[in-house]
């Protein structure tokens, strides 16, 4: 790769940013060395160790202007400066004549212009690092124990359900006949609480903010956020930025956003004109405003509006309507 990063070869992923094989998060808030990490560590990652100039100069565009922590400190031993996973430094990015602190400074800033040496207790924002591979393995492995423990906890029902069974052998004819009258029982039991259970949804979200309509959910937010904080908000509720899948939801969005502009869950951020959902399936019928999209790389997410769709800058403030299935 040539001196500069190019953008196109990373992206934004729920906060984190997803540059090679890690995923790296900017801080928007400020805390002491110690605070900062054990943010990292809290959400499976640390403060950035930074490998080589390529990393480097990835870390200043992405950036900017501002100072970051990273995970190098000198705390242990005066002058011996360690990463966060106990490695020696061994290619530093100083500013000369840094580092200057001596006792006083013993933790690590990256700025555009190279590191400073600062006192840890300082107050600055901070990146956090994490390997994909390993946050996958992670995932999966607490993805892999929610089924162990289902499995166990089955396996203990049926020892029990057996258990009973063998007890209950005697009786096991008439129980099939009772069994067959309670599920028939049961069965339209269901039926009649389904029904009463989509009225007590649409009662109990309707009351919290949420709008009922064809079996999903729709939040319609009252204050303004970019594009990546609306969605942020939707799926810390469980829901995302809404999909539009035909002109019927289209017509429901138009009618309950009236004349106002909201976010939508359709973005080309990856793929410059390759318009895809937030669940990751692509765009196929679009209800744009001509000539829209327009606006190439600078405008690569989607507002609706009541005349139709445009293409803005994701940086931009606006409403937004959040999605959420009843199922």
């Amino acid at each position: 790769m040539s001196g500069s990063v190019s953008a196109e070869l990373f992206v934004f992923t729920d906060g984190w940013i997803n540059y090679q094989s890690s995923l790296y998060f900017i801080s928007s808030e400020k805390k002491s060395w110690t605070e900062s990490r054990r943010y990292c560590r809290e959400r499976g990652a640390d403060l950035i160790i930074i490998n080589n100039k390529e990393e480097q100069d990835f870390i200043k565009k992405i950036s900017g202007t501002a100072r970051y922590w990273i995970g190098l400190t000198d705390i242990e031993v005066e002058g011996r400066w360690k990463w966060v996973d106990g490695m020696k430094l061994t290619t530093g990015f100083w500013v000369t004549p840094q580092p200057n602190g001596k006792r006083n400074e013993n933790c690590v800033v990256s700025t555009s212009s190279g590191w400073f040496d600062y006192q840890c207790s300082n107050s600055m924002k901070w990146i956090c690092k994490k390997n994909k591979k390993r946050d996958q393995l992670l995932t999966n492995n607490t993805n892999l124990k929610k089924e162990r423990d289902q499995l166990l906890t089955n396996n203990t029902n049926l020892k029990k359900e057996r258990d009973w069974l063998l007890t209950n052998t005697t009786n096991l004819k008439k129980e099939r006949e009772w069994l067959l009258t309670n599920n028939t029982n049961l069965i339209k039991q269901n039926a009649k609480l389904s029904h009463e259970n989509i009225d007590l949804w649409k009662c109990f979200n309707e009351k919290d903010g949420w709008k009922y309509n064809r079996f999903s959910y729709y939040y319609i937010s009252s204050e303004p956020k970019n594009w990546n904080e609306s969605r942020r908000y939707c799926r810390e509720r469980g829901a995302d930025l809404i999909i539009i899948n035909n002109k019927e939801e289209q017509d429901f969005v138009k009618k309950i956003s009236i004349t106002a502009r909201f976010w939508i869950g359709l973005t080309d951020i990856e793929v410059e004109g390759r318009w895809k959902w937030v669940d990751g399936s692509t765009l196929t019928t679009g209800f744009w405003v001509t000539p829209q999209p327009d606006g190439k790389r600078n405008e690569n997410c989607v507002l609706s509006t009541s005349s139709g769709w445009f293409d803005y800058q994701c940086s931009d403030s606006m409403k937004w309507i959040c999605e959420k299935n009843k199922i």
